[in-house]
């Protein structure tokens, strides 16, 4: 799918730009950056909000872990669902972690 948008002069351009589809963070631009199109998805290793310390999350987490976190079928997965904070993007645009999200 390609997609081209003319945005308005209002929008600051010293700003991260973010694509999203649900709570799924699909493309990014950092200011004077090119766009990053997501080529791998997560695999819900859960390694991202294993370090989520107290005040981080609204949910609250119990030894670094955040608490909408749940373990089920060998993946972890977050509950919050729609919930889930803005913050809470589950893409380590930096690349931490051994993240298996990747970018072109």
């Amino acid at each position: 799918m390609k997609i081209e948008i003319e945005l308005p002069d209002w929008v600051d351009k010293d700003k991260t730009l973010m694509l999203l589809s649900g709570q799924e963070l699909v493309a990014f631009k950092y200011p004077k950056g090119e766009w990053k199109v997501k080529e791998v998805r997560c695999d819900q290793c859960g390694e991202c909000c294993h370090d989520t310390p107290e005040g981080h999350t609204p949910f609250g987490s119990t030894d670094n872990v955040c608490n909408a976190l749940e373990f089920r079928d060998g993946k972890f997965y977050c509950t919050a669902g729609p919930n889930r904070p803005h913050r809470c993007l589950p893409d380590p645009l930096e690349g931490v972690y051994n993240c298996s999200i990747k970018y072109r």
